[in-house]
């Protein structure tokens, strides 16, 4: 019964960007950005954010807050975001799910 998630999601500025909700992509960009929010969360947020610990780096941190009826399957769909490409290579260096909510209890990773 997974209900709640974060995923911390690091990309390659030189191979692709993040889309902002408006205005221009930069490797440098701060807030919400393009993705997929569906209403079946009580609580949806996309939002690109300088790493509090290392100031030079960014992440996007995608958080699904109170799924409004459970995922009872071992797989399901979490959601996505919009990339722009920019450059030849890899374009996620890491895509992590930082904490979720199971059966009645909160696991951070």
């Amino acid at each position: 019964q997974m209900s709640t998630f974060e995923v911390m999601i690091v990309e390659n500025t030189s191979v692709c960007q993040v889309l902002p909700v408006s205005g221009a992509s930069s490797s440098t960009y701060t807030g919400p950005v393009k993705g997929e929010k569906t209403g079946t969360y009580s609580t949806e947020a996309l939002n690109r954010v300088k790493n509090p610990t290392d100031t030079t780096a960014y992440f996007t941190k995608y958080s699904r807050i109170e799924k409004l009826s459970y995922l009872e399957a071992e797989k399901g769909h979490l959601g996505y975001i919009h990339l722009k490409m920019a450059g030849s290579g890899t374009c996620l260096t890491s895509a992590t799910v930082t904490s979720f909510f199971h059966g009645g209890g909160t696991a951070w990773i």
